[in-house]
């Protein structure tokens, strides 16, 4: 059984080469997306952001959100939203984001309805009618 093993990784030694360069290219990015959500999760800002674009592609959908980071307007790509999120396009959420960067959490299970709210965030009347 010894000798099954060890021939079997001395024939395919090149695809297992593969595997770990793939392995050790995307482990740092992983890392560093981890590390950005949990700062955000932990020291992050209170904000509103609007859901403003569903788009479906043949192996992924992607969820829009625009929010105001000091006046400026930023838009930023969620991926994993509950189910039967898509339906909801034009309406606005709580989220949390940092200043230096532009990903953002957000908190699915607050819908923001108050106008006064949503103005104070730097949206305006346009954004709430649209």
């Amino acid at each position: 059984m010894k000798e099954k093993i060890i021939a079997y990784f001395r024939k395919n030694k090149f695809g297992f080469i593969i595997i770990g360069i793939v392995f050790l290219i995307t482990l740092p990015f992983y890392i560093n997306a981890r590390i950005k959500f949990s700062e955000i999760e932990k020291d992050g800002k209170a904000g509103i952001g609007k859901f403003v674009e569903y788009e479906r592609k043949p192996k992924t959908r992607n969820y829009y959100f625009e929010y105001y980071n000091k006046n400026k307007k930023i838009r930023d790509l969620i991926k994993n939203p509950p189910d039967g999120f898509h339906k909801n396009i034009g309406r606005f959420y709580e989220i949390k984001y940092l200043d230096k960067f532009d990903d953002i959490i957000v908190n699915f299970d607050k819908e923001i309805k108050d106008t006064t709210l949503i103005l104070k965030a730097g949206f305006s009347i346009e954004d709430i009618e649209n």
